[in-house]
């Protein structure tokens, strides 16, 4: 069975699936599944983490968390980048090599997705990550 828009002089499908990066990416791979994933693998109650975070030195160019990131209820899309650009660190020396490398891997992804246009070697490294 052939899809309806084959015939369609006009249509390219695939510029109708637009990704929603703040919601796919920020929200679900990164705040949903890695920070609770490596959060839990750090220690079960999660307050190593939020530790971590206090114990961060203060810097203009980044978000200081002083009450942690565990009793946030409601994050913004600037919220999820500031603490993408901090939570390697964080999780740094409290969870397990594996962990470290899956976030690693994780954030990398997310960083080239965000190119607005991509070369050969930039596809590769989205690829690799």
């Amino acid at each position: 069975m052939r899809p309806f828009w084959t015939d369609l002089s006009h249509c390219d499908i695939f510029f109708c699936i637009m990704p929603n990066i703040l919601h796919q990416l920020h929200k679900g791979v990164f705040k949903d599944y890695t920070v609770k994933w490596a959060t839990a693998s750090v220690n079960e109650k999660g307050t190593e983490v939020d530790r971590r975070f206090w114990a961060m030195t203060a810097h203009p160019d980044l978000r200081y968390f002083c009450k942690g990131i565990s009793l946030i209820s409601q994050w913004t899309g600037t919220e999820y980048k500031n603490m993408e650009k901090v939570f390697l660190g964080v999780v740094a020396g409290a969870a397990e090599k594996d962990v470290i490398l899956a976030v690693c891997a994780v954030l990398d992804f997310i960083y080239y997705a965000h190119f607005e246009t991509h070369t050969e070697e930039s596809l590769q490294n989205l690829d690799c990550a």
